[in-house]
């Protein structure tokens, strides 16, 4: 058997492999290095945020314009807001939270001026578009050096991705 024919399970473990299949129907090495980006984006690039369209899943890089958290007055618990914006557009992004140091954490994690992939369900809520609970992935900031330089200029790629696998999870295990 050839190192492409072995199943996902075996090199990247039951979990993630079993994500993988149900999902994207990705079972061997081969799936995964066929399941090709559907585009590239260069790191710092921002994703058009006025296309988003309600219902799709969608992975958009943006950076945070403002974060805040508070109380909810009709249920316990804690609402986080951030506010992202490619330059054109806006999306917030929205999470709820029981306990009060995982909202502080959030407001710790989104700060503003940060920029990150996010990933989530687009919705419309009071007239707004917002991805409620999306995952993040935080982008390099500042470059120093020239190695770090040429990591920055490398292409991004942009995945068909789902809910339960990332684009940036299937750039790891392509990896």
């Amino acid at each position: 058997m050839s190192r492409l024919d072995e199943p996902l399970a075996r090199v990247l473990g039951a979990r993630t492999a079993a994500a993988m299949e149900a999902t994207l129907g990705l079972r061997t090495v081969r799936d995964l290095l066929r399941h090709y980006p559907r585009r590239y984006a260069r790191r710092g690039e921002l994703t058009d945020l006025a296309s988003l369209v309600p219902g799709e899943h969608v992975t958009v890089v943006g950076r945070v314009v403002r974060t805040s958290v508070r109380r909810m007055r009709n249920r316990p618990g804690f609402l986080g807001e951030a506010v992202v914006t490619d330059g054109r557009g806006e999306v917030r992004l929205t999470f709820f939270y029981r306990k009060p140091y995982l909202a502080e954490r959030l407001e710790r994690q989104l700060r503003p001026g940060l920029v990150a992939m996010f990933s989530g369900k687009v919705e419309r809520y009071q007239g707004a578009l917002q991805l409620t609970h999306p995952d993040f992935e935080p982008l390099p900031g500042q470059i120093a050096d020239d190695e770090a330089r040429a990591l920055a200029d490398q292409p991004l790629p942009i995945y068909p991705a789902s809910a339960k696998v990332q684009t940036w999870g299937i750039a790891r295990a392509v990896g």
